[in-house]
């Protein structure tokens, strides 16, 4: 076996290839062209570790008990937020979500869909759906 390895081998020629650039650039000096081959800043900056995410978590407040005035400060935050984040398409720990009232602690196992406890989203038979926004929020902090 080794002697056929090792003459598959000797017959083998090695060529050089054609050198292609990977990249060409309209830049007129090597200091341009280097920056357009630049990593983009939000590449650079560290993930957060787990735990540093749950500290942040843990800082939020939970959701509110059902009353008429907290319905009320519930829409304004909600409205608030799709107006600070209009391209936002998750819920970060740096921009956290409203959470629905008189639902379940993020992260105490909750069901995703209604944020109630006692079962799972596979599960789920509520009538009323968390919105997709709010439900990638719990989903993503039940990841951690």
């Amino acid at each position: 076996m080794a002697k056929t390895v090792a003459a598959a081998f000797g017959r083998m020629q090695l060529s050089t290839l054609p050198l292609v650039p990977a990249f060409t650039s309209t830049a007129r000096d090597a200091n341009t062209a280097l920056a357009q081959l630049a990593v983009p800043q939000w590449n650079l900056q560290m993930q957060q570790s787990n735990a540093e995410k749950w500290v942040i978590i843990l800082r939020l407040p939970g959701p509110a008990a059902v009353t008429d005035a907290s319905r009320a400060t519930h829409q304004n935050n909600v409205g608030q937020w799709h107006a600070n984040n209009p391209r936002a398409k998750a819920a970060t720990e740096d921009r956290p979500y409203p959470l629905t009232l008189g639902t379940a602690l993020l992260g105490s196992g909750e069901c995703t869909g209604c944020r109630r406890m006692g079962h799972m989203e596979s599960g789920c038979m509520a009538s009323t759906r968390l919105m997709q926004i709010e439900t990638k929020w719990c989903r993503k902090v039940d990841s951690i």
